[in-house]
């Protein structure tokens, strides 16, 4: 999903353009502020690391009328945060005499995991809704599928006999039924009076 050539790319670009030649280091006289902002600059153009071009979730539908969302990708911003924070300590150089803007940028690195935690949490206890819903539609459809597996069985097991003699009998009920009309229908209130 991530192209390592455009990433790079792009990555050398803007380093060049942000703070100069090589990686955000703390040493070259750029503080974490700078560290973080090139981070954020950096993954809010997401032709710069995101080539998925999707957003959001899909849909299926699982049954008459039902339908879930489903899937998580990589360009959700609980995981954008996460990137973020990885890309920055991977790509700082951290010198001696550096504590203070470490610590900085430890305590922002923090925060953003914790918050991502917060986001990606919620995806799984959506996902974990979803996944229920899917088994309980699973399970119905196992009824449905017993259900009709029973009644296919029915039919087949007919005995020719059987089903002969009951046909004869339908007819004879409905040769009276006929009967019953046709002298019905013959009958007049003209006559009677």
């Amino acid at each position: 999903m991530i192209d390592s050539t455009t990433t790079d790319a792009a990555y050398a670009a803007h380093v060049a353009g942000a703070i100069g030649p090589g990686q955000p280091a703390l040493s070259a006289g750029a503080g974490a502020t700078d560290v973080i902002t090139f981070v954020e600059d950096f993954f809010n153009t997401d032709a710069n690391w995101n080539n998925v071009g999707a957003t959001g979730t899909l849909q299926a539908r699982i049954d008459e009328g039902v339908d879930v969302t489903f899937g998580e990708l990589a360009n959700n911003d609980a995981f954008e945060e996460v990137f973020e924070v990885l890309y920055a300590f991977a790509n700082a150089n951290f010198q001696p005499g550096d504590d203070a803007e470490y610590e900085a940028l430890v305590n922002w690195g923090i925060g953003k995991v914790e918050a991502a935690f917060d986001l990606i949490n919620d995806m799984v206890g959506n996902n974990g809704v979803t996944g229920a819903q899917m088994e309980s539609r699973i399970e119905a459809h196992r009824e449905t599928l017993t259900l009709l597996d029973t009644q296919v069985i029915d039919l087949e097991d007919v005995d020719p006999y059987e089903a002969v003699s009951l046909f004869q009998t339908l007819q004879a009920q409905l040769e009276a039924s006929f009967q019953t009309t046709a002298v019905l229908r013959g009958l007049s209130l003209t006559k009677f009076l």
